[in-house]
């Protein structure tokens, strides 16, 4: 059996504006990386469904947006985290509940939540340090 998934299936799934082209990209790699495991632990269908999923939230992942603004602070320890976990709309709760065999584990590693920040000093501020 071989996990046959096409962009309209992912679409019904997860609606995307991603080209059929990029959305045929990520269900590749979907497939070369977990299509083994998947069908070696899941019938056909649930097999179709994770995968979709895991192409589901690939492609969000891969947006353009970086998730609502979580947290901010400045006064110079720069940073800001974004919370990203509603972009996946809930697929990831779903694969946890599904996905028993752990075959998408490195899906969800991630609770939706990353920071990107810089830390540093500020050269001109005598309040500081030294």
């Amino acid at each position: 059996m071989a996990i046959n998934l096409t962009p309209d299936d992912v679409r019904e799934l997860c609606p995307t504006s991603a080209s059929d082209a990029v959305v045929q990209m990520y269900i590749d790699v979907v497939i070369e990386k977990y299509e083994q495991c998947l069908e070696g632990n899941y019938s056909e269908a649930t097999a179709k469904l994770l995968a979709t999923m895991a192409t589901c939230v690939m492609l969000s992942n891969s947006s353009n947006s970086s998730g609502k603004v979580k947290s901010k602070r400045a006064p110079n320890g720069s940073s800001i985290s974004y919370d990203t976990s509603e972009d996946a709309s809930g697929m990831y709760n779903n694969i946890e509940a599904i996905d028993t065999s752990g075959c998408l584990t490195d899906l969800l590693l991630t609770d939706g939540v990353f920071a990107l920040g810089t830390a540093g000093s500020n050269l001109n501020d005598t309040n500081g340090c030294c």
